[in-house]
């Protein structure tokens, strides 16, 4: 059996972003016209925010689920609330489709016929006769818990694994049956496993996480298709995380795209094909930006200047002036990240106790790697010494002209 595995597709209504999903969903349809797997697997986050049906974004969702359905049964599950709300992705299962879709919002088996159709599971079900058994599992949240149950944070932890971990026997119980039989065994779900790995190479330990690899082997599924890290990895023998389909956000530098695998028997051998993700650029100068930084911005780049600067440099930095060449150059959108250092008055250990003024300054200039100089020094005397209207008459005098020059002039 070929199942085609993606995830995170992060609909948007953002023009920009949302043609280069539309052009990285393009290689999915294409490889699966190429392919034709004998079952295409959508591992939640399709959306990427609570979109209003009929937007830019939904209607390219749907365009690209219902092409899906055209080539293959497609089974979809809800991602995070805060992408894919309650029941927006009901509105697929309305699709009008060569294939079977079936999508969900809530934890459950399925089964797909060899004929391609899903039919719920019952104590009835020839198992042998079935093309795959698939175990689905939406996003599940504390909070959704905590509001079914009345529950605290703290029992809401452990109320979550329990009630994940009964689940998983449970199905583990039918999957073991199917496998017995041959018939191929799928979870395709979405959330974090502890250990998982982000974009940026750090490794998730959060105690609160949903389910650990313990978990998931209690379900006996031969294949387990994730969504939820972006960061596409094989994170045991036969759990895979496709990753996002493009480049969310600028942390994001590897490669994006979905996975094929083949499931033979007890094996599953797995290829990860790219797709033309967006590129996202971060330029971080050593001084202060200028022009010279943006020379290698090319068409269609996401760019992101991020610079540090003192607080006294911030008017030398004319960032108007980078955004409007980087979109010269052709970048689809620019972000500025600027931190700025503020002026400290840095106190000097010790000088109270210097008896002079001159000492002072001279132990100031030490601190601070400023020059204090002789002539410096002479002007802090002449404070000290000469009454400030004498000074000012002294200055005064040596820079009136002299009238007779002038006129001869």
């Amino acid at each position: 059996m070929n199942v085609l595995h993606c995830a995170d597709l992060h609909f948007d209504d953002e023009a920009g972003r949302l043609k280069n999903t539309i052009a990285c969903c393009d290689h999915v349809i294409a490889t699966a016209q190429a392919e034709k797997p004998d079952l295409i697997v959508i591992a939640g986050d399709v959306y990427d925010k609570g979109l209003i049906l009929g937007s830019p974004g939904t209607l390219a969702a749907i365009d690209f689920v219902q092409r899906c359905g055209n080539i293959a049964p497609a089974l979809i599950t809800s991602g995070t609330p805060t992408h894919d709300a309650a029941n927006s992705t009901e509105v697929f299962n309305r699709l009008n489709t060569a294939h079977a879709i079936h999508a969900t919002s809530t934890p459950h088996q399925i089964a797909l016929t060899r004929e391609g159709r899903f039919i719920p599971i019952t104590a009835d079900l020839p198992l042998p006769d079935l093309a795959a058994l698939v175990s689905c599992l939406p996003s599940v949240t504390k909070a959704g818990l905590m509001a079914m149950r009345s529950l605290s944070l703290e029992e809401t932890r452990i109320e979550a694994a329990e009630l994940l971990r009964d689940l998983f026997q449970a199905w583990g119980v039918t999957n073991e049956k199917a496998n017995a039989f041959g018939v191929p065994t799928l979870l395709v779900g979405h959330g974090t496993v502890r250990g998982s790995s982000l974009s940026t190479g750090q490794r998730i330990i959060d105690p609160d996480a949903e389910f650990g690899i313990a978990d998931l082997r209690l379900t006996k599924a031969g294949l387990i298709c994730l969504g939820h890290i972006h960061l596409r990895q094989q994170i045991h023998e036969n759990a895979f995380y496709a990753g996002s389909i493009t480049r969310v956000d600028h942390g994001e530098t590897e490669g994006k795209g979905f996975f094929i695998h083949t499931i033979n028997g007890k094996s599953v051998s797995s290829r990860f094909i790219e797709t033309p993700a967006r590129s996202m650029r971060t330029f971080k100068p050593e001084g202060l930006p200028d022009a010279s930084l943006l020379e290698s911005v090319a068409e269609g780049d996401y760019v992101r200047i991020a610079y540090t600067v003192n607080e006294e440099d911030v008017a030398r930095v004319d960032e108007a002036s980078l955004i409007k060449l980087a979109y010269e150059k052709g970048a689809a959108h620019v972000k500025i990240d600027k931190t700025v250092v503020p002026v400290t008055n840095v106190r000097a250990e010790g000088i109270s106790r210097l008896a002079s003024l001159e000492e002072k300054l001279t132990r100031w200039g030490e601190l601070n790697s400023q020059p204090i100089t002789e002539s410096l020094l002479d002007k802090l005397r002449l404070l000290r010494t000469v009454d400030e209207e004498t000074i000012l008459n002294n200055y005064l005098k040596k820079e009136k002209p002299d009238e007779t020059a002038v006129f001869a002039a």
